[in-house]
């Protein structure tokens, strides 16, 4: 190996492992906030951070892939976090609602603009996209299961405020991993005429990448994923009597499986990335199908998460791997803020589907998620591009 692949090989490294502990405080921040409502009996209050947090990254995240593409500088990426960190401090310090759901939306607003700088370094410095595809779905697992245990005990000794310090100081290690990464030197960037928002729309659809049908697995996919997690709360303590802390550990195991079904997916060098996408898919669908029908106790439907995790792992894993291995680095930003624009608007589409479902119609909500789940990997099992 190179004395340039072997620098480029650790500031991935590093990369990756401050992507990991910022994203373990994004957790921590979303479980206090989750819990400062509810210890305050205001429900509007969450409602009104998820619309703090997806308004603007809907309305300015392609802006933002268009920005990073084609007119990236260095500096933005560590200032932006610099000034993430602030405005978690600001949060862990205000005592209006108010103010936080504000702080809230400026964050999401300049994460939205420059958060996909990340991305592209992810693609400039990975030499396996395979293996790192791998990572990436590890480190969604790990901050989903660190986060959350983290959120919920830390939130019952100090409170929120704590919390949004933590997640402060996890803002300010990434500017300082940021500035370690990119240093001065300057990022590629795309001078070709193909300009526009909707450029990473059209590589994704490409037959190379995930193809039309393919993304209709990923909407399929993705928007039950956040029926389910809404309705599956209720349909193990409601309907199957599981007890919360049952709950939390069965969510524990989700994101344990998401590790390993993420780094078994980095391995698996014989297999296509679209046949990782429809089985993770499949195996998702398939246990909110059994969960749904079949209201198991925790015996039997704790070690189900385990694998509905590794769905989620190996899907997520190929995901990463087809958008590393057939979108050109210099439009690697676009293809990137497209993918989490359908994400995101397919969270906000499935958390009000299962809120309009509510707490006795949840089994049926849960049921539809893995229906249409197992419907979309189906279809992109037909010979489509």
């Amino acid at each position: 190996m190179t004395r340039a692949g072997t620098r480029s090989d650790v500031k991935l490294a590093v990369l990756l492992l401050g992507m990991l502990v910022s994203a373990c405080g994004d957790d921590v921040a979303a479980v206090a906030f989750s819990l400062r409502a509810a210890e305050s009996g205001a429900p509007g209050l969450l409602a009104a951070i998820l619309l703090a947090r997806t308004v603007p990254a809907i309305g300015l995240g392609l802006l933002g892939g268009v920005l990073v593409d084609r007119a990236l500088r260095w500096w933005w990426w560590p200032l932006s976090l610099a000034v993430q960190a602030a405005l978690f401090l600001v949060m862990a310090g205000a005592r209006s609602n108010a103010l936080i759901v504000a702080c809230v939306a400026v964050v999401s607003a300049v994460s939205a603009v420059t958060g996909p700088v990340a991305s592209k370094l992810i693609a400039l410095h990975s030499g396996d996209h395979q293996r790192i595809g791998g990572h990436l779905a590890t480190v969604n697992g790990l901050s989903q299961a660190c986060g959350a245990a983290l959120g919920g005990i830390a939130f019952g000794v100090g409170g929120i405020g704590p919390l949004l310090c933590l997640n402060a100081g996890t803002f300010a290690l990434l500017a300082v991993v940021a500035l370690l990464v990119t240093g001065r030197s300057p990022v590629p960037v795309d001078a070709s005429p193909q300009r526009g928002v909707l450029l990473g729309f059209r590589r994704l659809a490409r037959p190379g990448a995930f193809g039309v049908v393919g993304l209709g697995l990923l909407v399929c996919t993705v928007f039950a994923t956040s029926i389910e997690g809404v309705s599956g709360v209720f349909v193990l303590t409601h309907h199957a009597h599981w007890d919360p802390a049952w709950v939390g550990l069965a969510w524990g195991l989700w994101g344990l499986g998401a590790v390993l079904g993420g780094q078994g997916a980095g391995r698996l060098r014989r297999c296509p990335a679209t046949v990782l996408l429809v089985l993770g898919a499949g195996g998702m669908g398939a246990v909110f199908l059994v969960l749904a029908l079949g209201l198991p106790g925790v015996a039997i439907g704790a070690p189900l998460f385990l694998v509905g995790g590794a769905g989620n792992g190996a899907f997520n894993a190929a995901v990463s791997r087809t958008i590393l291995a057939a979108v050109p680095l210099a439009e690697q930003a676009r293809a990137w803020t497209a993918y989490r624009w359908i994400v995101t608007c397919c969270v906000v589409g499935g958390y009000l589907t299962g809120a309009a479902f509510g707490e006795h119609d949840a089994v049926a909500a849960l049921a539809l998620a893995g229906g249409l789940t197992l419907v979309g990997a189906l279809c992109r099992t037909a010979p489509h591009t």
